[in-house]
């Protein structure tokens, strides 16, 4: 008897793109590439792998970009969108065969930000379970409506966001990871707008700022600060390993390095009839081992018109400040739907605020007395160590002209330790705490005193809602991957922090991220992180 097997096995091919190659190509090898993204994608199914070999892509030089026509419909010849995948172990995949060797350049002949090179959706259609790796795009990028869509291993020059304004279908499940963005003249360097279930991790971000008044107009004239990163009427949003690092202003109009807000009200009368403004209330929102460094505006601000119930709203944690000249970290208004169910957390934090600007470490809106919860928080050099109506515990305030606040009292072993004079030295790096110091486990349950930012939050690969997702692993994070291919992307253009020629590490080195900022409280980086 003759048994048949009938399986759904689906098979991915092979495929390879050149700048120098042809699409009179099968593109099946190295030695046969397509030349433009329009044959490659016309050419592959669902599932598929595109290899990029080395160098610069174009429209201009008859290889096109990542999208199929520019932002307001532009017809584009050699480009094309990455055609969605079947399901996440079956995506389409877009690599480079050698990282950061591969540049997509955005479309010279279209209006300014109508052609940026990456650009995955459209208002009519959802892009989804596609994979895309080691890959620089110059001008830029956008998921306008996608879901599990993963970028590893890439760089933008130019802003990058998850969600637009263009339509209300939203952006989920998405992963940005081992991902370097650096910008200059733009209001946001990368943003999470309106989009819900997505994961950024180990993200580093660089702006040179605006230098020309007009940075910040928006639609109507009406004028928006300046930020770093931000997540906007958004949920469910992890940050798990983000820097935001020597961020500049120039022009623009300061707001933080980190930013979360919501303006969209229940019942706005824009919203399609089938979508309510309670989608984009703030929920769920985390930031796990972050980093502001070196930053002439403020490290952290929010504010949020509404916020869903009974949801921890905002949760801060192993979060760390370096010198941001405007203040540390403010939740600055109340909501107006605030009822005394909704939680904002802050745990774990270290400032070490500039002296000479008198600004404050915690500000929290006088009207949120009981829904903030303040537990394992160093503060130094600063003005003024907390500004809030609810009781801190387990808060170590010093060089401050008021170590608390009129508003805030104790609620149970506030200290106030110089932690860099204890013996044994609390503090010499900004990203641990000493073993066996003052601020060692002298936390709520044995907890450190302030941040600790050694490991990886997640692991490789996992998005919103795996398991252990956003769990504190054990892989080190230092030093920072891919350290020296981000910096030499950073500095082309840039001499300022680390970029500056002129300064070295203590060792006499040219600086590292990690010796930029272990040495950031000028202490010789030790020969061994771990």
């Amino acid at each position: 008897m003759l048994l048949i097997l009938i399986t759904n096995t689906v098979f991915s091919a092979e495929y390879f793109i050149s700048p120098q190659g042809s699409d009179w190509n099968n593109g099946e090898s190295k030695d046969d590439p397509f030349k433009s993204f329009k044959q490659a994608f016309g050419d592959m199914d669902a599932g598929d792998t595109l290899w990029l070999m080395d160098g610069n892509y174009s429209e201009e030089n008859e290889n096109g970009v990542l999208r199929d026509v520019g932002s307001y419909g532009e017809t584009l010849e050699y480009s094309s969108s990455i055609p969605s995948g079947i399901s996440r172990s079956k995506p389409t995949t877009v690599k480079a065969i050698n990282p950061g060797k591969v540049r997509i350049h955005k479309v010279k002949s279209l209006p300014k930000d109508h052609g940026t090179p990456l650009y995955i959706g459209r208002s009519n259609r959802k892009d989804q379970f596609i994979h895309i790796e080691g890959i620089i795009f110059e001008g830029g990028g956008s998921l306008s409506n996608s879901s599990n869509i993963i970028i590893k291993k890439s760089g933008f020059n130019g802003s990058f966001g998850i969600g637009d304004s263009s339509h209300y279908k939203g952006n989920t499940y998405n992963l940005i990871e081992d991902v370097w963005i650096w910008t200059k003249n733009k209001r946001i360097a990368a943003a999470n707008y309106r989009s819900h279930y997505n994961i950024w991790r180990r993200v580093i971000i660089k702006v040179e700022g605006c230098d020309f008044p007009g940075c910040n107009d928006g639609p109507g004239g009406k004028q928006d600060p300046s930020v770093g990163f931000t997540v906007y009427d958004s949920h469910n949003v992890s940050v798990q390993n983000v820097i935001v690092i020597d961020r500049q202003l120039d022009k623009a109009i300061s707001y933080g390095d980190f930013a979360t807000a919501q303006h969209t009200d229940g019942d706005a009368s824009y919203l399609p009839k089938d979508v309510s403004g309670e989608d984009y209330y703030l929920a769920n929102n985390e930031w796990l081992g972050c980093m502001s460094v070196n930053s002439v505006d403020s490290a952290f601000s929010s504010e949020a018109d509404n916020v869903v119930h009974n949801k921890n709203i905002l949760h801060v944690k192993d979060f760390v400040a370096i010198h941001p000249e405007n203040g540390g970290l403010s939740i600055g208004n109340t909501p107006y739907n605030h009822k005394k169910n909704s939680y904002f957390i802050l745990e774990n934090i270290s400032l070490f605020l500039s002296p000479k600007n008198k600004k404050n470490g915690i500000y929290i809106s006088p009207e949120l007395d009981d829904v903030i919860t303040l537990n394992n928080i160093l503060i130094t050099d600063t003005k003024t160590g907390i500004s809030a109506p609810s009781k801190p515990s387990y808060v170590n305030i010093t060089a401050s002209e008021k170590p608390l606040h009129k508003y805030t009292y104790c609620g149970k072993k506030c200290t106030s330790i110089n932690p860099f004079k204890t013996k044994p030295v609390s503090v010499r790096y900004p990203l641990k705490i000493e073993k066996n110091s003052k601020l060692y486990k002298a936390g709520l349950n044995k907890k450190n005193i302030g941040a600790t930012i050694l490991y990886q939050y997640g692991a490789n690969g996992l998005i919103y809602g795996d398991k252990k997702y956003n769990q504190l692993s054990k892989a080190p994070l230092w030093p920072w991957p891919y350290e020296d291919l981000i910096l030499k992307e950073f500095c082309k253009k840039s001499d300022n922090g680390i970029c500056d020629k002129n300064k070295k590490d203590l060792r006499g080195n040219p600086y590292t991220i990690t010796s930029y900022i272990w040495e950031s409280l000028n202490n010789k980086m030790p020969a061994r992180l771990y």
